[in-house]
């Protein structure tokens, strides 16, 4: 009878809890500053959908607070993720004082642990209980998966590794057993609800369908027998729960009579003459299933992302923004360094690792890393989100090199061990040196923003509407609860786009009324902007002229420092040219901070905005701008700043190069003399002094809360404090 110690499976549960535990870890940097809100946005708008599920059970059919005056499709949008957080809450809500707001924040832990156990089962599969191990730590720390899953970012990237892990570990069962048509259904059933997550699950369908084929030849090679019965279940386990999901329910009881049919094929017609024809049925169902597919619009066969702002359409030229989304930025080989370190240069090798073992199992397994390995980094050229989809086969492929150098070094001496033990913690620790640099983010919804957005929800009208940038939409529907005009699901956004540009480029405070509450005649957009002939021309107008308030309902505008700091981006479409897809862009340049010198008489800030250097020189409460040009510091037009809740101008009567603006200690702009008349310039710097329609009526420091009037008024507010600045540090 064996006695003392542990069994290696008990090792490997202790081991593998402690991944866990440091998974959840290394992702809580922000919550651990006992700060709750969410990170970025998008998460924002699963909090709103999760919330309308534990008021109402439901999503609405038709979202009339998202992309106002129209509304939005409610819900068309994969599910599985908003009822994931709405059923969780009613659990565990005694844990967060019953608020959805901090559980979405804490819901991320989970799915955490879901793809860091099974990472290690999947390792497992490919190797041994050492590799399950190393493949649980990769997912663990690496800084590929560690940027996506961070807690507080409530979005769907931890159930993108869970159902791209669970697919996997399926359809690797299915490669041998007696129970491998029953894994193959299991497999297409993960990428079933896989699909109920995120619409670009249909890329591991592909890879598991490639992979299939890929397997029959190699079967057909060892055993000179062609299967294609894992193919066929593998697409059924997809497109049954799919046909009956999408209500096609005619289709999916045909394919449940063909998977009975072919059942019975392989169960009960082994020893009959009709077993030789199983390989042709299986085949056929094959074919049907992916005329299915290719019916149902599910095969993709392009990942173009256009690249120039704008798409083309019987020569009209609608905006783009995809080369605007930061997701979508192009991945660069330093980013890969700093996403995935050593594994990237561990995955070959796993990879050879495996072709070398030259046995049908290990043959499929290569293949589906390769096959993997090419379709993550297609993806991944499609943006740096999509980097997500890499991280799977890099830390897999990585995984089992490391179980090989263990297994090669350790032998049987401690001392070996010891030096196996030291080389893989060598080739881990950049993973986790990595992970530490991408574990934290500053939250985009600051205090300033916060503080805003529930000022709006409790004095404003319920039926408001609030005109917000496109990316702070989600912000105003959940926080605010107030409609918004367009957000980053981008429903619809061309021409709301093209509005909310023209209504802050503009010099014409009348213009960006008419812009808000709508135009009376064609004439006046005509003015505006370059139409096409013809009824498309016509079609344009009416959304020019379209109001983004009704009737009398009430409209507001939030604005923070990024949409001044994009104004590039914000001008350009709202100059947008329909017949050209070109806009002119008006530049403010922002400054990040360089360092302080601190002098007798003042302390200088240093600032670079990439264009030109700024010092801002504080001295006696007060603060004056210069721009450095070589060994020089030539005056501006003034400085602007904000001190006690006031802005301040200074104002210089021979200076040049436009006005900086400067929010101690944070903030530096320059706003060129090209800007200085612009809505957004007088609306966001200038508190609206000397306008007649926007009515400042919350000011948060960086964020501004603007009603806007139909009628205008006089003296609506107080603008800026005015003086001559007449100080010099000579």
């Amino acid at each position: 009878m064996k006695t003392g110690g542990l069994s290696q499976g008990w090792k490997a549960a202790i081991l593998l809890l402690l991944i866990v535990v440091v998974s959840v870890v290394i992702r809580s940097e922000n919550v651990l500053e006992d700060d709750t809100l969410l990170l970025r946005y998008d998460p924002y708008y699963h909090y709103r959908m999760a919330e309308t599920i534990v008021q109402e059970g439901h999503r609405p059919k038709w979202d009339y607070i998202a992309s106002w005056p129209t509304g939005e499709p409610g819900d068309t949008r994969p599910p599985l993720y908003h009822y994931f957080l709405a059923y969780t809450f009613t659990v565990f809500k005694g844990l967060v004082d019953n608020d959805l707001l901090t559980w979405c924040s804490y819901s991320c832990i989970i799915p955490v642990i879901l793809f860091v156990v099974l990472a290690f089962f999947v390792g497992r599969e490919f190797t041994d209980l050492r590799g399950g191990l190393f493949s649980a730590l990769l997912f663990a720390l690496a800084g590929s998966t560690v940027a996506r899953t961070l807690i507080g970012f409530a979005d769907t990237d931890g159930f993108i590794l869970v159902f791209s892990l669970l697919a996997s570990l399926f359809w690797i069962k299915s490669l041998s057993g007696p129970r491998r048509l029953f894994y193959s259904v299991l497999a297409g059933f993960s990428i079933f609800l896989f699909e109920l997550t995120w619409v670009g699950y249909w890329h591991m369908l592909l890879l598991l369908v490639g992979a299939s084929f890929a397997f029959v030849i190699i079967h057909f090679y060892v055993e000179k027998e062609i299967d294609m019965m894992r193919a066929a279940f593998l697409l059924l386990g997809f497109l049954i729960p799919h046909m009956f999901y999408s209500h096609s329910f005619i289709e999916g009881a045909i394919l449940v009579g063909i998977a009975g049919v072919l059942f019975a094929s392989h169960k009960k017609w082994q020893q009959l003459p009709m077993k030789k024809w199983q390989p042709m049925i299986a085949l056929c169902v094959v074919v049907l299933c992916v005329y299915f597919l290719y019916s149902e619009g599910l095969i993709r066969t392009s990942l173009y992302q256009p690249t120039e702002p704008f798409k083309e359409q019987e020569n009209v030229f609608y905006p783009y923004l995809g080369p605007y989304i930061s997701q979508r930025q192009e991945v660069t080989l330093p980013f890969l360094l700093e996403s995935f370190a050593t594994t990237l240069f561990l995955a070959p090798l796993g990879i050879l690792v495996l072709f070398k073992e030259r046995n049908k199992k290990s043959y499929a397994l290569c293949v589906f890393l390769v096959l993997y390995v090419a379709g993550g980094t297609v993806m991944a050229f499609a943006g740096l989100r999509f980097l997500l989809l890499l991280s799977v086969p890099v830390l897999l492929s990585s995984s089992v090199t490391l179980s090989w150098l263990w297994n090669r070094v350790k032998g049987d001496s401690p001392g070996r061990k010891v030096v196996a033990l030291c080389c893989v913690a060598l080739l881990v620790t950049p993973v986790y040196i990595a992970a530490e640099r991408v574990n934290y983010t500053e939250r985009q919804l600051n205090d300033d923003w916060f503080k805003a957005l529930q000022w709006i929800d409790q004095n404003t009208p319920d039926d408001s509407v609030v005109i917000a940038d496109w990316e702070n939409g989600y912000w105003v529907e959940s926080i605010a609860k107030r409609k918004s005009v367009m957000n980053g699901g981008h429903y619809d956004i061309y021409w709301r786009l093209l509005k909310f540009g023209m209504m802050l480029q503009t010099k014409d405070e009348e213009v960006a009324v008419k812009e808000v509450f709508g135009f009376t005649s064609t004439s006046e957009v005509e003015k505006l902007r370059n139409f096409p002939e013809g009824d498309i021309g016509s079609e344009l107008r009416e959304k020019e002229m379209t109001s983004f308030a009704v009737e009398q309902q009430d409209a507001y505008i939030i604005l923070g420092p990024k949409t001044a700091l994009v104004f590039d981006f914000v001008s350009f479409f709202g100059t947008w040219d329909y017949t050209t897809g070109t806009g002119v862009p008006t530049y403010i340049y922002g400054g990040a901070h360089a360092g302080t010198v601190f002098r007798p008489h003042w302390r200088q800030h240093l600032f670079d905005t990439k264009e030109f250097p700024v010092v801002i020189y504080e001295a006696g409460g007060e603060y004056h701008g210069y721009i450095m040009e070589e060994n020089y510091i030539v005056p501006t037009a003034g400085t602007m700043y904000w001190l006690d809740g006031n802005v301040y101008y200074l104002k210089r009567e021979d200076g040049t190069n436009g006005i900086i603006w400067y929010y101690p200690d944070s903030l530096l702009m320059v706003i060129p003399p090209e800007a200085e008349e612009t809505m957004l310039v007088r609306l966001y710097f200038f508190n609206g002094d000397g306008l007649e329609y926007f009515e400042l009526v919350g000011d948060f420091g960086t964020v501004k809360v603007y009603k806007v009037h139909r009628e205008g008024q006089d003296t609506l507010n107080e603008g800026v404090y005015v003086k001559m600045d007449e100080w010099s540090p000579a």
